[in-house]
């Protein structure tokens, strides 16, 4: 059985996201009210306008239920990105080339450097503050976290541990030469 080893739930909650979304959404309200009481609208403007407000509100409500989840044990990572994520995501600590805990300042959040173009697997409520690692066949994953001191010191203990052990090989006997493979 793997021993937790750190455990992190982080939840939606930027101010600025969600002012920026009420605030489109005031606006488009407030034209709506002003071309139905002035009679200067048409079903389709007043159809967007209701579409865009309902749009808004199902963006807020999918923001604020979407729920990052983090588990670090001495045999594998486990997370969960709660829509996106249908089933829990674990990454054996055997499969891992490569990890590293990212530091990164308030201000370097905002200059862009946090966007990743599909070379990286992004999971983060926090900015570019994270546990980062690259698995074997060469996939990149990050997986942001607001305890970093806890996160460092859980994934470098752990990771160095499972370095530490042999990888296990298997006999495959061949017609033509002895083969042995990791399994």
């Amino acid at each position: 059985m793997a021993k937790k080893i750190y455990k992190e739930k982080q939840r939606f909650n930027s101010i600025e996201v969600t002012l920026f979304i009420v605030f489109f959404m005031l606006m488009t309200l407030v034209k709506l009210i002003r071309d139905i009481s002035t009679h200067d609208t048409s079903q389709v403007e007043g159809l967007v306008c209701i579409s865009l407000l309902a749009l808004g509100a199902l963006v807020l409500r999918m923001l604020y239920q979407s729920e990052l989840k983090l588990c670090i044990t001495d045999e594998y990572i486990k997370f969960k990105m709660t829509p996106w994520h249908a089933n829990t995501q674990k990454i054996a600590w055997q499969d891992i080339e490569s990890c590293e805990v990212v530091r990164t300042s308030n201000y370097a959040q905002w200059h862009g450097g946090n966007i990743a173009f599909g070379h990286q697997k992004n999971f983060s409520f926090s900015g570019k503050n994270g546990l980062h690692f690259i698995t074997n066949d060469g996939t990149s994953y990050f997986i942001g976290s607001r305890n970093l001191d806890a996160l460092e010191l859980a994934a470098t203990t752990a990771f160095q541990e499972a370095q530490a052990k042999p990888k296990y090989y298997h006999y495959t006997p061949s017609a033509t030469s002895i083969l042995l493979r990791p399994v």
